[in-house]
């Protein structure tokens, strides 16, 4: 039974190791990429001590974000994304919310992070000791948190939802199965990697085998440049 993120991830990577399972405009990623570098970031964590704990995550929408996401998961810990194109004030707020003691981030957004005062570590990815992250893989339970979430904040503050391994994977076999998802499919992501709607276009390809792409924000403003990335992605 899979009883967690890292199990799932395990056994669509057995059988797809060399297909591609997240692209953006820029590069793809197979799921044993998946594998190797959530593992370099899952090692990280595991190393500095940190166990069922939130971890920042401040990166843009390219594939580096669900890998991120997914060696969180697979250190034991649950992860809070934010998008670096957010307004200050608002990721300032859920830092103060959170409490964490260590925040990702990809290249690209470095220079923003001195602008949101965090007083904790901040790194990126290193080495993968497979046997490490093994340990706390063979640990987890499907009651333990995945990731909290920040809602749009109306009230003027932004509420933390926390969903669990399990949850997750309920929600997913649900999805999969109405939309009746193979690893055929070509997903289309939209939503931002920080929004709810996102853990569709992370979290089905590791359990269909399906490719998830990641569109530029640019194109969803130009009908016709949107038409032609699907029609070139071959998106179902």
């Amino acid at each position: 039974m899979n009883n967690s993120i890292a199990n799932l991830l395990k056994a669509t990577c057995s059988k797809y190791k060399d297909k591609i399972a997240y692209k953006d405009s820029k590069s793809g990623v197979t799921f044993g990429d998946i594998c190797t570098k959530s593992g370099s970031i899952a090692t990280t964590l595991i190393k500095k001590g940190y166990y069922e704990k939130p971890i920042l995550v401040v990166s843009e929408r390219s594939t580096i974000t669900p890998i991120a996401h997914i060696g969180i998961a697979r250190s034991g810990n649950f992860y809070v994304p934010m998008d670096p194109s957010n307004p200050m004030f608002r990721m300032k707020q859920i830092i103060n919310i959170i409490e964490a003691n260590i925040l990702l981030v990809d290249k690209n957004s470095f220079g923003i992070i001195e602008s949101l005062d965090f007083q904790g570590e901040v790194y990126i990815l290193e080495e993968y000791d497979e046997k490490l992250v093994s340990t706390i893989e063979d640990k987890m339970v499907s009651s333990m948190p995945l990731y909290v979430i920040f809602t749009s904040g109306s009230t003027g503050v932004p509420k933390g939802v926390t969903t669990s391994h399990e949850s997750l994977m309920c929600y997913i076999d649900d999805v999969t199965d109405v939309l009746q998802l193979t690893d055929k499919d070509i997903l289309a992501n939209q939503s931002p990697m920080d929004y709810i709607a996102a853990v569709r276009d992370i979290f089905i390809p590791l359990k269909t085998g399906a490719t998830t792409c990641i569109i530029p924000n640019n194109e969803f403003a130009i009908p016709d440049k949107l038409l032609n990335s699907l029609n070139n992605n071959k998106i179902t």
